[in-house]
Formats: C-alpha cells, sequence, structure tokens
C-alpha cells in the first residue's frame, strides 16, 4: 500500500478503508486527531468548532456526496441557531460534529435549475426551497424544525418583495408552478401562491408576518432597519464617549484580524461584499444567494490566513 503523507491531506478529511491503518498510526503518534466519527485533522492547534466552520461545506460534501441542500436551510442558507442543516440525500443517518448536526432525508434528487455549490453539494433553487418548506414539520425537543413556519416563510417572502419589488414575487411564483409537479407539491404550491398573492394585493389569506400586515395596512417598514436603529438608540443612550485601548490580540482577536485579510484581499480582486455579508459567511457558513462561487473564494481565503498551524 502507498504510504500516507499528512502534507497530501487537507486540514480536515474522512477516513476510508485504504486509509484506516495510516490514520490509526497518526493518531498514536500525534500526528493527526479525530474530530468526529469518521473525520480527522492534521490541526493540531485550532479549536474543533474553527477547523469545522471554516471547512463546513467541504465536510457536508464529504459525509453526503452530490447531496442537496434543502428545506430551511436553502432558505436561510445557514445553520440553524441550534446548530442543524438540513438536506436531501440518499443517506438517512445523522452526523454530529462538535457545534453542528447534519441532517439528512430521502427526497427528489436535484433538478436543472437547482445549483452546484461546493465539493459537489447543490444547492435547492428559491422556488423549490419555497415549495418544500410549506410542508410543516414538528421539532424534537432538542432539534430545530426542518421546515421554516408560516409567519417565517411570509417574513422571508415580504423580504423579497422589499428588495426586488412585485417582479421578484412574480417570478418566483412561475418558477414554483413549473416544478411543482415532478416534486409532488402541487398541493404546496396552491398556498404559496395565495400567501404571493395576499402579498401583493391579489387574493386575501391571512398573513402571519408583522412585516406582511404592516404592508397591507399601508405601513410597510424594513425589520432589519428598525432593529439596527434600535440597537443604536439603546447604546447611544447608555454610553458616553470613552477612549479605547487596542487590547492585545486574543484567539478571538487573531480570527477578526483573519476575517478582514479575507475580506479584503478579495475585495480588491473585485470579490465585494457588504462586511456583514461576509462575517456571515465566514462566521455561520451563510451561502449568499446567486453567489456561491464568490462565497467560495472568501472562505478559502479564510481558511488559509486564520490556520494558526499554516501561517506558522
Amino acid at each position: 500500500m502507498t504510504k500516507m503523507s499528512l502534507t497530501d491531506l487537507p486540514e480536515a478529511f474522512l477516513s476510508n478503508t485504504s486509509l484506516t491503518k495510516a490514520i490509526s498510526r497518526a493518531v498514536k503518534t500525534g500526528k493527526l486527531r479525530k474530530l468526529a466519527s469518521r473525520l480527522y485533522t492534521k490541526n493540531m492547534m485550532d479549536p474543533p468548532e474553527l477547523i469545522i466552520r471554516r471547512n463546513l461545506w467541504v465536510i457536508v460534501a464529504a459525509y453526503f456526496p452530490e447531496g442537496l441542500i434543502a428545506d430551511r436551510t436553502a432558505i436561510e442558507n445557514q445553520k440553524t441557531s441550534e446548530g442543524f442543516i438540513f438536506l436531501i440525500s440518499p443517506q438517512k443517518h445523522k452526523i454530529k460534529l462538535p457545534g453542528i448536526t447534519l441532517c439528512p432525508r430521502k427526497g427528489h434528487p436535484p433538478l436543472p435549475n437547482d445549483r452546484p455549490f461546493i465539493g459537489g453539494l447543490f444547492l435547492s433553487s428559491q422556488p423549490r426551497a419555497y415549495l418544500e418548506n410549506i410542508k410543516p414539520s414538528r421539532a424534537r425537543t432538542t432539534e430545530s424544525s426542518r421546515t421554516l413556519s408560516r409567519q417565517e416563510l411570509g417574513e422571508k417572502l415580504e423580504g423579497i418583495l422589499r428588495g426586488g419589488g412585485p417582479d421578484a414575487l412574480n417570478t418566483l411564483r412561475d418558477e414554483a408552478s413549473k416544478i411543482s409537479k415532478s416534486l409532488g407539491l402541487v398541493k404546496e404550491y396552491k398556498i404559496l401562491d395565495k400567501l404571493i398573492g395576499s402579498l401583493l394585493g391579489t387574493k386575501s389569506t391571512k398573513l402571519e408576518s408583522a412585516a406582511g400586515i404592516a404592508r397591507l395596512a399601508g405601513f410597510a417598514y424594513d425589520p432589519k432597519r428598525l432593529h439596527l436603529f434600535s440597537q443604536l438608540q439603546a447604546i447611544l443612550a447608555s454610553l458616553a464617549p470613552l477612549s479605547r485601548m487596542a487590547p492585545p490580540l486574543s484567539s478571538t482577536g487573531l480570527t477578526n484580524l483573519s476575517f478582514f485579510e479575507a475580506y479584503f484581499s478579495n475585495f480588491i480582486e473585485g470579490t465585494e461584499f457588504e462586511v456583514s455579508e461576509a462575517a456571515d459567511i465566514i462566521f455561520k457558513g451563510k451561502i449568499p444567494v446567486g453567489r456561491p462561487e464568490d462565497a467560495r473564494d472568501i472562505l478559502g481565503a479564510f481558511k488559509v490566513v486564520s490556520n494558526t498551524s499554516e501561517m506558522s
């Protein structure tokens, strides 16, 4: 058997039958460590959560080849607050990682308009994601619900209307109609049609989101901006101007420095994101709608510059 070279392995990788003995020897000699089931790393310094965060979608692709990012993950484009990621794959067993749980289910394989992503993964198209999120699901006491609630769906749809106008919602509805039969989600499409029609004022269906209800009443507002201004007001009211000394760089400080190195190195090359968008990509694993390739670039840069072992 060809001798395994640690330098040829990525930072985080899955074992296989051809590597089992070599990996076992490397773990015993302190050259590798185990992060989760079949998942190993040659990085002996950084916390497991950080290693998994910067390699997240590559790890997902390794566990679930050609998997389809689906359900609420396909709309929120990141793990839930409890750390769950949902996808469609022939494999049905959950994978628990430090800070992340991968939850596969059976379902229709990728359609032509589902988008390719990192490592052979696919990302559900927006119309498919909304159709599949219409189906209700129940969360166990320790888990997130697989699909968004009707109120959450209403908030997301209202956000599409706010950002792209009526044409954006009409396009979403038309594309959902085209794929609803092949997915077996005709009933779900009818519900989606009514929700969109209600936001546009052409149908009458009860809306549950506060932003949607306000829009129908003629008082549309941006919830994110309202939240930001409320935070700003509270901070300004509670703090007097202070001189702030730069503290020595802690582990968190080094992570922040790595973030801005990755951010600006991509920015000057034309991969431009808002700082908040880049932070969501790197620290939350959020996939920007329509820009998965750009997300891959900034993740790749962060992966290098935040690796203490590599930079040393």
